[in-house]
């Protein structure tokens, strides 16, 4: 995956029975096991609903283009909002973001990979 791109995580469900509201989590982990994202279907009010009917089902989280470049594992939960666990998956898959703009001349340390702005000016 290019380091200037978003990437899409997906996953696919079913459900067999009603059940209470759920939610969904997804762990992003660096090659050392450290944890670098932690997104939460709850974190942002976009009307993502709670309940599902029974039937198969996709989700989609879309990571934005700000993570170096590296090895990252990916680990993915449902569990329903009084904290019962429905299914849990540690290191579900593991993926290579790559550097794609080719200006640098060394790898970097860090975990994000931001284009922040800089700026110059004159002292009188």
């Amino acid at each position: 995956i290019a380091d200037s791109e978003p990437f899409v995580i997906e996953a696919t469900f079913e459900i067999r029975a009603a059940l209470p509201d759920i939610y969904f989590g997804v762990i992003l982990h660096n090659a050392e096991g450290i944890p670098i994202i932690f997104a939460d279907s709850r974190d942002v009010d976009n009307g993502f609903p709670a309940r599902f009917p029974v039937g198969e089902h996709c989700i989609r989280l879309t990571i934005p283009p700000v993570l170096a470049p590296g090895t990252l594992v990916v680990s993915a939960g449902i569990a329903t909002t009084s904290m019962q666990a429905l299914d849990n998956r540690e290191a579900a898959c593991r993926l290579q973001i790559v550097d794609s703009r080719g200006i640098r001349t060394a790898n970097r340390p860090g975990l994000l990979n931001l284009a922040l702005p800089w700026e110059k000016r004159s002292l009188p």
